[in-house]
């Protein structure tokens, strides 16, 4: 007797092992490519911001007549410490930014850490100063991206020959070499390591910036370092707790009555001594792969490799060096 199957159109076990392995091995195709696709979407984004950031600090020109200072300060070189006014570059272009309720906390006449700015200082920064590829950034006060003070590891200082310095007032037509080929922004990343709040203070230096008002290597940076070379910085006791969270009892003009409590020492007296590590600026570096994206002062937004040369690297963050650059094809 012939048996009929009731079902003529199954698939036998062997057959759908076989489709499954197939599905398998399209979705591991397709994931890279997904996320290819989506580190694209996040390049774009963070080319965008520097794109407001330049529009920004020209439109700054325009209102002024010059560019905002990268830092003010009465005494130099500037130390990455507490302790001075350090009022940045980012707050003087925050109404060019549709920031200005955020701008008129500032008391520009103070420190930026001083009680005044406290409210201003612990804020959290506004989402231009934020690239999508860093995790970290949403919820720091820290800035993804800095202005260019030299082509050189230096100080910052009166005599940079960046485009934001110490108690700079330089115009456009002061970058002598061309704005074109003169970078006036790049890329920071942030870490888990900069949000730790830590309780003792051991020699030499662990790192951290000052965050986002603050005129120090937490918003300036030079050319003279290889990308994505990380950059180094003095700690401090930072209002974080361990997650990266903020806490405001951590703000730095606050006093402790307890000399136990570290976190709420004066920093004058915590940064009294001048230690060589505090004068240390760094480079550039993000987390999109192979380099950083670069403002230059005529609004154009490129990525710059690793593998560019040192030379030309140096110079493109130099207004007045006189040299020739080429970006070749």
């Amino acid at each position: 007797m012939k048996r009929i199957s009731i079902y003529p159109n199954a698939f036998t076990l062997i057959e759908l092992l076989v489709v499954i392995g197939i599905i398998g091995i399209l979705i591991a195709l397709l994931l890279p490519a997904v996320q290819a696709a989506r580190e694209s979407a996040r390049l774009r984004q963070c080319q965008n911001n520097l794109l407001q950031i330049i529009l920004a600090t020209k439109m700054h020109e325009e209102s002024v007549g010059v560019l905002p200072s990268g830092t003010v300060n009465e005494t130099s070189p500037i130390r990455n410490v507490p302790i001075g006014n350090h009022i940045g570059w980012i707050p003087r272009i925050l109404p060019f930014l549709e920031q200005t309720p955020l701008y008129a906390m500032i008391d520009f006449s103070k420190s930026v850490y001083d009680p005044a700015n406290e409210q201003a200082w612990i804020s959290a920064k506004p989402q231009n100063f934020a690239c999508p590829s860093d995790g970290w950034s949403r919820i720091s006060v820290h800035s993804n991206y800095m202005a260019c003070h030299e082509g050189i590891e230096t100080p910052i200082d009166v005599d940079n020959h960046g485009t934001f310095f110490l108690n700079s007032r330089l115009r456009s037509k002061d970058i002598s070499d061309g704005n074109s080929y003169t970078v006036w922004f790049g890329e920071s990343t942030i870490t888990s390591k900069s949000f730790h709040w830590r309780s003792s203070l051991p020699p030499g230096a662990t790192y951290v910036s000052l965050g986002w008002m603050s005129g120090t290597p937490g918003t300036i940076r030079n050319t003279g370092h290889k990308i994505n070379d990380k950059p180094l910085f003095v700690t401090w006791l930072m209002p974080f707790d361990e997650s990266g969270r903020i806490n405001p009892a951590g703000f730095p003009y606050k006093q402790s009555t307890n000399e136990n409590e570290t976190g709420n020492i004066d920093p004058a007296t915590l940064w009294a001594t001048e230690l060589p590590e505090q004068f240390h600026v760094g480079g550039f570096s993000s987390f999109h792969v192979g380099g950083a994206n670069h403002a230059f002062g005529d609004g154009n937004v490129r990525m710059l490799f690793e593998t560019i040369d040192s030379d030309l690297y140096r110079k493109l963050g130099q207004r007045d060096d006189g040299g020739l650059v080429s970006f070749g094809d």
